[in-house]
């Protein structure tokens, strides 16, 4: 059977207006049984299956889920969708709660045909551009605009073919930065560029620098390149190990990868003057576990996962509006409660009494309201984390309204099966309900700000020191670290070993100065200020010889004469500026 690149182009067309359409059936039916999916994260269904979960994921996430295209790119027998996501989130993402956001992403599909149907895939996504989208009011958009048409192609295919292949062997693999200009286009435009890069080449050097720092040790394997018109696609593996700085926040773990990478480049002629694409983040999240998309989903289980996040979603706004029959609406009509009230007098067990006990809340505090802090799935088991507050205004268990404003946290616990919950318990802060009431007394809560102080001052001065237990005296072993915009902290000491080492490794006389000190109850905000002679390797940058400051805010939790949490906020982009990495500003 000949494949001419118009037939490619049809069939990419008709999966297109497929999943425009949210005709998931048709859309499987061009793929071959067979199929090779390049694209599903290890843990999930492979192939169709696989394909079938992801848009699930997607379509329940947003059912008005369309994806314009911008180009369909073919040659030989490999043809390359080019478009974006758009659309409103109405279901969880990924662990982001529906938020009613319009959002746009860029994605590139690539397909390699055989005998009419496809045969293997490949597929890039800007997770993280969509999540950041969705969680914007009003949505954001990627950078719009293309350069399509600016300038005449004055090079061949062969030539643009060329031209890749030359910048991975000259460029990218041997880390050449300084090689980039003769590769890029002075004001190259990157749709892909993370938020607050430099546009250009500066820009592109500067994201480049950063992993080579995090990576320092990777290798490139060029599956496919494609060239149709000014566009040229390739299809990339690039594999190794988190060895060297903090990526995303998470200090080197040692951990191998092995990512799969489509870029899109528009060649006029000699030159990139447009960049699409890069890395799966979501394949490189799951391996290093940088956990950049909230709780580790795997996308086998992600329709069933979303449907328990949904009907969780749907009780607290019920709750929250009002609405009783849009709450029992979650439960099977066999539902099973096993929650027993205060005193320990059970109001039943049926969907009936579930329907009285939520009755008798709303009468108790008629504004009541609740948020959905987490909710975990495990297989049929789920469970809800929420807060609660509202106006004692009614009869609570036989205590007569006070009229306070009551706050308390409880947990569900819930058995799902066949799309609702057939079983669950629960547990809420009685206590706290009857202290805020005025029922119980409340203990005093007694800290001792200047120990906090103390203890803070000490683990500083043996760092300074140099002293290798420094940590280990003065942290406790499971320390919970927010290292700065990092999604998720990270738990243990060994994380705070590995950034001291890390700079300690370029300034070998890195000494912390405290500025000022602040507690409040259990928590000490200290502002400290770095120096250090740059003497060893730093990102990529080899030393200068030369003194740097910079500055930093470490805000410790301490329990029991130990920080038990820290959040972490350096000034890194001066220091940054001031090792020569990226330009100086002003």
């Amino acid at each position: 059977m000949t494949t001419t690149l118009e037939s490619l182009k049809s069939l990419a067309k008709q999966f297109n207006q497929h999943i425009n359409s949210h005709d998931l059936d048709a859309a499987l039916a061009l793929f071959d049984d067979q199929l090779i999916d390049h694209t599903q994260p290890s843990g999930s269904a492979a192939g169709k299956s696989g394909l079938r979960g992801l848009y699930d994921m997607l379509f329940t996430a947003s059912p008005d889920l369309t994806m314009p295209l911008e180009a369909i790119s073919a040659e030989g027998d490999m043809v390359v969708l080019h478009g974006m996501y758009q659309g409103t989130q109405q279901g969880p993402f990924l662990g982001v709660a529906p938020t009613g956001n319009p959002f746009k992403s860029y994605v590139v599909e690539v397909f390699r045909v055989q005998n009419g149907k496809f045969v293997e895939r490949f597929q890039w996504f800007d997770q993280t551009g969509m999540m950041r989208s969705m969680q914007t009011p009003g949505g954001s958009a990627p950078t719009m605009g293309t350069r399509a048409g600016a300038a005449p192609s004055t090079s061949s295919l062969a030539d643009k073919k060329k031209l890749i292949t030359t910048y991975f062997n000259e460029m990218v693999i041997p880390r050449n930065l300084d090689h980039m200009v003769d590769f890029l286009a002075s004001d190259v435009l990157d749709h892909s560029s993370p938020p607050g890069m430099p546009g250009g080449v500066e820009g592109a050097k500067m994201f480049l620098g950063m992993s080579y720092a995090s990576f320092p040790r990777t290798d490139y394997t060029i599956q496919h390149v494609i060239a149709d018109g000014d566009l040229v696609t390739v299809v990339f593996l690039i594999e190794g190990a988190h060895t060297g700085t903090p990526y995303f926040g998470t200090p080197p773990s040692g951990q191998s990868f092995s990512v799969q990478c489509i870029e899109i480049e528009r060649i006029p002629g000699n030159r990139f003057v447009e960049h699409w694409g890069g890395m799966d983040f979501m394949q490189l999240s799951a391996q290093l576990g940088l956990n950049l998309f909230g709780e580790k989903q795997r996308m086998g289980g992600q329709q069933h996962e979303a449907e328990a996040q949904r009907l969780a979603h749907q009780y607290i706004d019920g709750m929250n509006t009002g609405n009783i029959d849009m709450v029992l609406d979650v439960f099977a009509e066999s539902y099973v409660e096993h929650q027993v009230a205060p005193g320990g007098s059970n109001l039943g067990n049926t969907k009936a009494d579930v329907r009285r006990a939520h009755e008798m809340l709303a009468v108790a505090f008629p504004d009541v309201q609740f948020f959905l802090e987490d909710v975990l799935v495990d297989g049929d088991q789920v469970v809800m984390r929420v807060r609660g507050e509202g106006t004692h205004q009614g009869n609570f268990f036989g205590m007569p309204p006070t009229g306070k404003k009551i706050k308390w946290a409880g947990v569900r616990l819930l058995r799902y099966a066949d799309g609702k919950f057939v079983e669950g318990n629960s547990e809420l802060d009685q206590v706290g309900i009857l202290q805020q009431m005025g029922i119980l007394p409340v203990a005093p809560e007694v800290f001792d700000t200047e120990a906090n102080k103390n203890v803070v001052r000490r683990l500083l001065l043996e760092v300074n020191a140099g002293n290798p237990n420094a940590y280990e005296l003065h942290v406790a072993p499971d320390v919970l670290v927010h290292f700065e915009s990092a999604e998720a902290p990270v738990k243990g000491i060994a994380s705070l070993r590995r950034d001291d080492a890390g700079l300690r490794s370029a300034f070998h006389d890195l000494h912390l100065e405290i500025e000022s000190m602040t507690a409040t109850r259990d928590t000490v905000a200290t502002r400290v200020k770095f120096s250090g002679t740059h003497a060893g390797n730093y990102m990529g940058m080899p030393g200068t010889g030369q003194m740097y400051y910079w500055s930093g805010v470490f805000t410790d939790r301490v329990v029991d004469g130990k920080i038990v949490e820290r959040w972490t906020n350096i000034d890194r982009f001066t220091l940054l500026m001031q090792v020569g990495i990226i330009p100086r500003f002003g």
